[in-house]
């Protein structure tokens, strides 16, 4: 993980962050996506990681974050699980606080055939869905600096 070379934070208290994609290898139903976060929140719990899991349309977008320790044990569980294929890390570095520190794992479900417009199957903010969109396109884009500074901002 990097650690930027201009920041005055003491290192000791940065967390790690991972962002991931993945493609489904079956279509979970909203059910199925339900179970999938309240088993990985009490996981993510036990080891201090937070973060958030989005479906869309066949795929899964996952940002975690917390101790190097935690996440490593997370990721080992993530890296083995037939639910998904095609994995991707898109980032993965320090930053100096948590985006996701009030959920152990914010759910996402923004399935093709879910009922209404597509938006967000969870009841998040405005602000909060805003900024969620653009970490995504961030780490999509691979653009590690400006998603260090957005969730330094966010702080």
């Amino acid at each position: 993980m990097v650690v930027s070379e201009n920041s005055t934070n003491n290192a000791i208290d940065w967390v790690g962050c991972m962002t991931y994609r993945s493609v489904a290898t079956t279509t979970p139903s909203a059910a199925d996506l339900e179970s999938l976060a309240r088993r990985a929140r009490a996981r993510n719990r036990s080891h201090g990681v937070t973060g958030m899991l989005l479906f869309e349309n066949g795929h899964y977008f996952q940002t975690l974050e917390g101790p190097p320790e935690g996440l490593e044990t997370i990721w080992s569980s993530v890296e083995r699980d037939p639910r998904h294929s095609n994995i991707e890390v898109l980032s993965q570095h320090l930053v100096p606080s948590r985006l996701f520190s009030d959920w152990d794992l914010l759910l996402c479900n923004r399935r093709s055939d879910a009922p209404g417009d597509g938006h967000l199957q969870s009841p998040l903010p405005a602000a909060v869905d805003g900024h969620l969109r653009r970490i995504v396109q961030l780490a999509l884009d691979a653009d590690d600096l400006r998603l260090d500074a957005l969730i330094a901002s966010l702080a």
